[in-house]
């Protein structure tokens, strides 16, 4: 066994020892780039029209006034229709824009990249794409791939033969802009292939949530086998919904939206604007997502209303402390329970519902919803309604309320809603299941 290991560790030196003799050297950008990233004493930095640039911003719908009100200045930007016409209005108040470029996953069921007329027509399309925005003073850089599961490997595929033919596509069409991609969580192996195989890349992004505190550390692992390339985080938060706690019938627990922005403030300040070698960084999510619940990620909503989390994004941005007026919700009650604690009933109880507010106010508005469960972190639970009494229930000035269990057994979830005269809302929720007597 003492052999085996020691064969094990001399192994993983020369093959450490053969990477780093072997790292690739980045790609750098001209001078004049619009914008570029350049090595300093301290690590990388982006210059943008000849001014250092440093990423604040969110990833999600063009909500342009309220971002530039937070104290951002970029937002990522995911659905890229009506793109000239959104990166207009990011100009007008002064928001960089990253443009993410779609592509197929690769080794998930059908490999499209191995369809040569596909690949083409693929390749078209990014040109096309980068052809008609590349000139657009709100550009701040191409995200090509969200995600790919790049493969773990030393040798190039068609895959990576591929990825690379369109990072130099981008390259040569647009010399003024840089080109990322995203690794989904830090994976050290993927992050590790990218280097080794596509180091034409500018710099890399991670989506990250719990493992939000290894960036560091899996990027001083990485630098002692690779010349590691600039990085920014493309997406983090407080933990996603396939990471969080859930009932003992596999029921997502939500925090509160109070609650929330208590989680993202915390993690700014202790993971993100402590990280001096990061080029910056992107909540998640700007706007409506229904993923996991109807509210799990919303920093606005789809009125453009802002939750908790909207505030405490500003505070760190900005670096200005200021007194929150929005709604607070505290706690959610159900039956005098907890969200924690067993909630199963009968379909012939009477249930009540009891919101906990920071500051009460008799102008506030509340809005009720009971929505049948999906399956899984991922499902929407607004695919299979079931409504209180058949309708969603608004109560004007009620933080309490009395409703009729379902009719139908299964798992649900008691959705409340606060909303203020100044665009400014709070969320909190809790599942409970139902038994047919």
């Amino acid at each position: 066994m003492k052999r085996l290991s020691i064969s094990i560790l001399l192994v993983i030196m020369l093959l450490s020892t053969f990477l780093y003799i072997n790292r690739p050297s980045r790609h750098v950008m001209a001078e004049e780039a619009t914008v570029r990233i350049i090595e300093t004493e301290k690590g990388y930095e982006i210059i943008r029209n000849g001014e250092p640039f440093y990423i604040k911003g969110a990833g999600g719908k063009p909500f342009f006034k309220e971002l530039s009100e937070a104290g951002a200045n970029t937002l990522r930007l995911y659905d890229t229709t009506n793109t000239a016409e959104i990166l207009d209005e990011a100009q007008k108040y002064n928001i960089a824009v990253i443009l993410d470029i779609w592509l197929p996953q690769y080794g998930k069921g059908n490999n499209l990249y191995k369809d040569a007329q596909f690949v083409k027509t693929m390749k078209a399309g990014v040109k096309k794409f980068v052809d008609q925005h590349k000139g657009h003073p709100a550009l701040l850089m191409w995200n090509l791939g969200n995600e790919l599961v790049y493969p773990v490997t030393l040798r190039d595929n068609e895959f990576i033969d591929t990825f690379n033919d369109m990072i130099d596509q981008i390259h040569e069409d647009d010399p003024n802009h840089p080109v990322s991609t995203t690794v989904a969580g830090g994976s050290r192996g993927q992050t590790l292939s990218i280097h080794l195989n596509s180091p034409q890349l500018d710099l890399v992004g991670y989506n990250i949530f719990g493992g939000l505190k290894n960036i560091k550390r899996n990027q001083k692992q990485l630098s002692l086998v690779i010349n590691v390339m600039p990085y920014y985080i493309t997406e983090w938060a407080g933990h996603g919904p396939w990471e969080h706690r859930n009932t003992q019938w596999s029921r997502l627990l939500e925090p509160t939206s109070a609650e929330k922005s208590e989680i993202y403030k915390r993690k700014y300040e202790t993971y993100i604007e402590s990280d001096e070698e990061s080029l910056g960084s992107i909540a998640f999510y700007w706007g409506q997502k229904n993923e996991g619940t109807p509210t799990w990620f919303n920093i606005i909503d789809e009125e453009g209303r802002k939750s908790n989390v909207y505030y405490a994004l500003k505070e760190v941005w900005s670096g200005e402390q200021f007194e929150e007026d929005a709604p607070e919700v505290s706690q959610i009650l159900l039956n005098q329970k907890l969200d924690s604690d067993l909630q199963v009933y009968s379909t012939k109880d009477t249930l009540e519902a009891v919101l906990k507010l920071e500051r009460p106010d008799s102008n506030y508005i509340f809005k009720w919803e009971v929505l049948k469960e999906g399956l899984g972190f991922g499902a929407s639970s607004k695919r299979k309604l079931n409504m209180l009494n058949g309708d969603t229930i608004a109560i004007h000035r009620k933080e309490r309320i009395q409703f009729q269990a379902p009719k139908e057994e299964g798992a649900y979830r008691l959705m409340a809603y606060v909303y203020d005269d100044n665009q400014n809302f709070a969320t909190a929720n809790i599942p409970f299941f139902i038994v047919k007597e």
